[in-house]
């Protein structure tokens, strides 16, 4: 819009100067032509003469019958340029360059009006950015209430923090900045059941500042408490009255529900059968009195450590896998094995036992099967009963007097060079070298 209008303005300034700005050449031709036509009978008698003197144009006329008005009412009917007027009268010159300069003003404010128009009421649009185009907030008269305090500072200190909250809620118990009241880790306890009171008071001087300590003076009332709230670890002395120490222990651990629970026996026998009976009872340790400290200390969060890690190995998906000849298998992949294993072993001097035999006796196809066998990174079907066999073969070589050319029946191998070459394949060793060699081990080990 602002270039079209600046172009209009621009075509009228042009139109209103260009006979101003006419060469002199165009302004004789235009003159002749004007001449030779349109004055004829005005100009009786007369000469009219056209001069180019340095490009300046002047008009002589002369005439006997000349008549200036006769003259001035054709010049003003026909409406000669007006370029003819400024060359004869010279004083048209400034008149006009007051008007150009006139023009050029009155275009210029036009055209600084139209920019502050679009400005101000054409908001600038661009993707991603908000509108220039100016806002004005509405006035309004917004009275707020004054606050007034009734309360002391440091009673205002009490009140709830929060802006949304109603001034009037108050918190009667200032906040707690403990962060292990706010936040309590879980409590490790810690049963003791004795008659004796200086071992309890001893055990809680030491163990109090990491462990909750609870003591029972009896063995069934700690059984009482064992069965109402299981701890984490349970110290019993030997010599507690009503039951034996060591049948408290057997009970304990022969209850599945309290069998988890990590357990020291005290003694002040220090024999090796007492120790023998305390740990054939269940109990995990067995510390004769008087102990040492840290010792003690030390054996307490072993124990607790170890039962902790193993809940939580147990309650994992690790607990789902286990290692078998070096790799690690869930445990129904372990079960597929043992599965396979076991009705090899059941075949074992069956000479037409094979592949096919164990796919239909593990009910699924031998395609199935071998793929099984690939995703377990095990030995083709084919080589996988091969091995079990002289597994075998090698274990009654060492715990029976068989001869070789037995323990190939019973392993159902008909060809003496194939079983060789087989059993040097994984032993690195002959039938006969293997005896003998594991033979020497087990006697030199016996002397």
């Amino acid at each position: 819009m602002k270039k079209y209008i600046q172009t209009l303005l621009l075509l009228f300034l042009l139109c209103s100067v260009k006979d101003i700005f006419a060469s002199p050449a165009k302004q004789v031709n235009s003159w002749n032509n004007l001449s030779s036509s349109s004055t004829t009978g005005i100009f009786q008698n007369g000469t009219q003469t056209l001069t180019d003197l340095n490009q300046a144009l002047s008009i002589n006329i002369s005439s006997s019958n000349y008549t200036p008005k006769a003259a001035y009412s054709f010049f003003h009917n026909k409406k000669l340029l007006h370029s003819f007027y400024i060359m004869t009268l010279p004083l048209w010159y400034p008149i006009m360059a007051a008007y150009i300069i006139y023009t050029l003003f009155v275009l210029s404010v036009i055209i600084g009006i139209l920019r502050y128009a679009k400005q101000k009421y054409e908001p600038k649009m661009s993707i991603g950015k908000l509108s220039d185009m100016p806002y004005q907030q509405p006035q309004a008269a917004i009275i707020l209430p004054q606050p007034t305090i009734t309360e002391k500072p440091s009673a205002f200190l009490e009140k709830a923090s929060d802006p949304m909250l109603k001034s009037n809620i108050t918190i009667k118990e200032p906040i707690s900045t403990n962060f292990k009241s706010e936040y309590p880790k879980a409590e490790i306890t810690v049963l003791i059941i004795s008659s004796n009171k200086g071992i309890p008071d001893t055990l809680k001087n030491m163990l109090s500042d990491e462990y909750t300590i609870f003591t029972a003076p009896n063995s069934e009332e700690g059984l009482s408490m064992v069965k109402q709230e299981p701890p984490n670890l349970i110290i019993i002395d030997i010599t507690v009255p009503n039951i034996n120490g060591i049948i408290l222990t057997e009970q304990i651990k022969n209850n599945k529900y309290t069998v988890h629970i990590p357990l020291i026996v005290l003694s002040d026998q220090n024999t090796t059968d007492e120790k023998i009976k305390a740990i054939e009872s269940g109990a995990d340790a067995y510390i004769s009195t008087p102990f040492n400290n840290e010792y003690l200390r030390v054996l307490v969060k072993q124990l607790i450590k170890r039962q902790k890690d193993l809940k939580q190995y147990y309650t994992s998906s690790a607990s789902a896998f286990d290692f078998s000849h070096g790799q690690l298998l869930s445990k129904e992949d372990k079960e597929y094995l043992q599965t396979a294993t076991e009705i090899i072993n059941d075949n074992m001097d069956n000479i037409s036992f094979g592949p096919t035999e164990l796919a239909a006796a593990m009910q699924t196809s031998s395609r199935n099967m071998y793929r099984k066998f690939k995703n377990l990174n095990q030995l083709p079907p084919k080589d996988f009963i091969k091995e079990q066999k002289i597994n075998y073969a090698a274990k009654l070589l060492l715990t029976t007097t068989l001869t070789i050319q037995e323990v190939m029946y019973q392993t159902a191998f008909t060809n003496r060079s194939h079983f060789y070459r087989a059993f040097a394949k994984r032993y690195n060793q002959t039938p006969k070298e293997y005896r003998e060699t594991n033979k020497q081990k087990d006697n030199s080990l016996s002397n």
